[in-house]
């Protein structure tokens, strides 16, 4: 395992007196309050020694003052010994002249990241690249620094642990810098940890004693993750990365709402009626007690507000009718139409008597179905429903076949159809009922 530094290097501040931009030293100290401190220009210095940082990646513009890095790498209150013992100064000052480009902005970065070779060599095994981007002042330059950027995966291994800093270099790249290093964690197959975003606060070295604390953002890196969990739970109905993330202490994540992210995943892969009705009980205990979190309250809402009726009301056909419907808003649509058509089978077994026990079973409600006669015209169209719409569509989606675009969108409106029309026609309604009945008897 290696510790990975992404550090950015900017341009460094105005000096009015020597009339040049240079990075001012300070005295870093790890977080309000520490200690030890590293007196150094460069916040790398002190996150190697206070994190003993084994290997960094630079990341800068054409415009990064890579004349002063060179210039530190020499100086004595450098952490690096550089490779290469004696400095180059004609080097130095081609740095410096590229620097005092006034069309640096405009400069091909690959031309740059060439005239940098020799600081590579310098900084030696610490240095696995410097990145040169560009200055991300439009669209097709904020794509083209994404590209770079994901060149970090390049020297990321499985199980290393990724420091970040965001204390120089442009806000904007440090931004943009941060969201790519998270997407090389989640979608370059990397199993890394983002350990720490580092932002030394020299604005902050009077409330420290004078000397500059680094402060870890890594919370901020928690508002990806529950971005993340949003969108798992918008689209997919589930919420497994939630119960993933180790730091639920940023959510306020109580043990019971855990355990019920957790039972949301199990319920809606394994279709288990009995645990979605724990799921929705331990929701509603969760908003009654002391409501949610903000990592779980559109969960705990959305369960509740859906279920909560058919739950009290006992009855496990109305509730499997609903969960087929939220289903396909969650366009999960295997399982809505799987839920929906065992649903409605087991209430036509119930209708008819005939039991569901074996294959013959279902054989023989199906013939009862195709058979199905009624002046009743609620018991009729319900059967027909059945029928003529969701066992065709059941057949196409349980054989692999895509439905079309106006058969995925027949599937919403039955599954919209079929809680409303039981609801309305049947549940509290006898005579419709002994009507379903008699039809399947003829």
């Amino acid at each position: 395992m290696a510790k990975i530094l992404i550090a950015s290097i900017g341009n460094g501040s105005y000096n009015k007196e020597t009339n040049s931009y240079e990075y001012r030293a300070a005295d870093y100290t790890n977080g309000f309050g520490g200690t030890d401190t590293v007196h150094t220009a460069y916040v790398y210095d002190a996150l190697k020694k206070f994190h003993d940082v084994d290997k960094c990646v630079f990341v800068g513009t054409a415009g990064s003052n890579w004349h002063l890095l060179y210039e530190h790498l020499y100086d004595k209150d450098s952490v690096i010994t550089p490779a290469l013992p004696e400095k180059d100064t004609d080097y130095s000052f081609e740095l410096l002249e590229l620097w005092d480009s006034p069309d640096k902005h405009l400069m091909d970065p690959d031309a740059v990241s060439a005239k940098l070779q020799k600081l590579r060599e310098a900084l030696g095994g610490f240095c696995l690249d410097i990145l040169v981007l560009k200055y991300g002042i439009n669209r097709d330059e904020l794509d083209y620094n994404f590209v770079v950027l994901t060149k970090i995966a390049e020297y990321v291994r499985n199980g290393d642990e990724v420091y970040f800093d965001i204390t120089h270099s442009f806000r904007s790249l440090a931004v943009y810098e941060l969201l790519a290093v998270n997407y090389i964690k989640d979608a370059a197959g990397k199993k890394i940890e983002l350990k720490y975003v580092s932002y030394g606060m020299l604005e902050a070295s009077k409330e420290n004693g004078g000397k500059t604390p680094i402060v870890d953002l890594l919370p901020l890196v928690d508002i990806f993750d529950f971005i993340k969990v949003a969108e798992e739970y918008e689209r997919y109905g589930t919420a497994y990365l939630l119960y993933e993330i180790k730091d639920t202490q940023t959510l306020g994540l109580s043990k019971e709402e855990k355990k019920a992210v957790k039972r949301l995943g199990d319920v809606v892969t394994a279709s288990n009626i009995a645990e979605f009705k724990n799921l929705v009980k331990n929701c509603r205990n969760i908003a009654k007690r002391n409501g949610a979190g903000i990592a779980t309250e559109k969960m705990v809402e959305e369960i509740t507000r859906l279920f909560g009726k058919a739950l009290d009301e006992d009855d496990d056909f109305l509730l499997r009718m609903e969960i087929a419907k939220w289903h396909i808003h969650k366009k999960r649509t295997q399982a809505a139409v799987i839920t929906l058509t065992e649903c409605i089978l087991d209430y036509f077994s119930k209708a008819s008597g005939i039991k569901r026990d074996t294959y013959e079973d279902d054989t023989a409600i199906r013939r009862a179905v195709r058979s199905f006669r009624s002046s009743n015209s609620e018991a009729a169209q319900f059967v027909k429903y059945y029928e003529n719409g969701l066992r065709p569509l059941r057949n196409k989606v349980c054989h692999g076949v895509l439905l079309e675009s106006n058969e995925f969108t027949e599937l919403e409106k039955l599954c919209k159809h079929f809680p409303t029309a039981y609801a309305r026609h049947f549940k509290n309604n006898p005579e419709n009922y002994l009507d379903l009945q008699e039809g399947f008897q003829q």
